[in-house]
């Protein structure tokens, strides 16, 4: 995969930036379909380390969304729900100006005391 893209970019790093981040969903399917081994989460992952704004779809920020009633899986890999939160987040960089891991924070310590309560003990609101 990075091969391939650096060859057609002239690097990864040019392929990357050049995606356009109103289509993080699109860039995490083509890491999916291009990729071995790498799913949403380690897109995302991966994403941030390299320094590309990048929302975080942790339980928290699930949690959160769920709570303000979208409707979207607990762990969120269809093309259905992974467009539902690009558009909110689109939605929301667009109105704050602010950073999608900016706000993917923001959303995550959005969740209501018993919300929070309730997540797994693995989950945290530490995102990066």
């Amino acid at each position: 995969m990075v091969a391939h893209f650096s060859a057609q970019y002239g690097s990864f790093a040019m392929f990357l930036e050049r995606w356009p981040i109103q289509n993080l969903a699109g860039l995490f399917d083509c890491f999916r379909t291009h990729g071995q081994r790498i799913g949403t989460d380690t897109a995302q992952r991966f994403l941030r380390r390299v320094g590309k704004d990048c929302f975080a779809l942790s339980p928290e920020v699930i949690a959160a969304f769920q709570q303000e009633g979208f409707d979207v899986a607990q762990t969120p890999t269809r093309k259905k729900d992974l467009a539902t939160i690009q558009a909110a987040f689109n939605e929301w960089h667009h109105q704050s100006g602010l950073s999608y891991l900016h706000l993917s924070e923001i959303l995550a310590l959005s969740l209501s005391t018993e919300t929070r309560e309730d997540a797994p003990a693995y989950a945290t609101t530490a995102i990066g």
